[in-house]
């Protein structure tokens, strides 16, 4: 109902294919969806993945790519969460040659989906979106950003993934999506808009442009990163604040959609547009 039942969502935490099929199979739900979901290493069972309406998406092809790095941090699906003595299982391969040196870098692998949208008239818009859930923060301290080197290397996988989509697919329609678990100025964040992508969030008006609420502090840590072809589709993003503002309390009621969530969704809205005019402006 607060959604209004979108033509895809890209998801965050979600536990199985169980828990998606019977969100999907509920009566209120009018439109018809299905979704795509790959089991990846996070130890608390979250990972990623998309549900889409049938009547609107056409999906081509879909899959979870993991990275492999060398960090010592204790972190992702290999570490052993001991920030005082950090160690990770060597567990893949970072340079190919066939040993093992390293550990994978996320817990929960960003999934890469092409697809496409039909908007209507018989008209369709080709769309890859990469759906990602970076490392949090949870780790960190007051005076010591101990997770961030484990983002920064996530941002710069999905630089490459981005980078390969529009090698083998110039011009494509992207969008880099999800919960990215840092801020706008962040370095994670920025190695992806230096790419030239952008970051459609800060058309959001910064009253309302939030997406998360941390001991009173509002915060955006969820993205929509866009490539050059899709600007002119003007996405429109849109928080629907149903979670961040509200108390806990709001978890347990399960007749009110507050509080679904620790994170508010992001809608976005397409204009197709077929043609794209350029207009001579002559200076006198």
């Amino acid at each position: 109902d607060s959604m209004g039942e979108p033509a895809f969502i890209a998801v965050q935490e979600v536990e199985n294919d169980i828990v998606l099929t019977h969100l999907l199979a509920r009566e209120h739900i009018e439109a018809e969806y299905d979704f795509i979901w790959q089991e990846g290493p996070d130890r608390r069972g979250i990972d990623v993945a998309l549900i889409y309406r049938r009547d609107q998406v056409s999906v081509l092809s879909f899959e979870q790519r993991q990275a492999c790095t060398q960090l010592a941090d204790g972190l992702g699906p290999d570490g052993n969460r001991d920030m005082d003595d950090p160690h990770n299982e060597i567990t893949c391969d970072t340079d190919g040659d066939g040993s093992l040196d390293g550990n994978r870098l996320f817990s929960r692998p960003p999934l890469v989906v092409e697809m496409q949208i039909s908007m209507g008239n018989g008209q369709s818009l080709p769309l890859w979106v990469i759906i990602n859930h970076w490392k949090s923060k949870l780790e960190d301290s007051d005076y010591q950003e101990y997770t961030l080197q484990r983002r920064v290397e996530q941002a710069q996988f999905v630089s490459t993934l981005t980078n390969e989509i529009l090698s083998s697919h110039p011009g494509a329609n992207l969008m880099i999506i999800g919960d990215l678990n840092d801020f706008p100025d962040s370095l994670p964040v920025t190695i992806l808009t230096q790419l030239g992508l952008q970051n459609v969030m800060v058309n959001i008006p910064q009253a309302s442009r939030y997406t998360f609420i941390y001991q009173g502090v509002s915060q955006v840590l969820d993205y929509a990163l866009t490539s050059p072809a899709l600007s002119i589709h003007h996405v429109s993003p849109q928080p629907i604040h149903l979670n961040a503002d509200f108390p806990t309390v709001y978890e347990d009621e399960v007749l009110t959609s507050y509080r679904s969530s620790d994170h508010d969704p992001i809608n976005f809205d397409f204009i197709f547009l077929k043609h794209q005019v350029y207009v001579p402006m002559v200076g006198h």
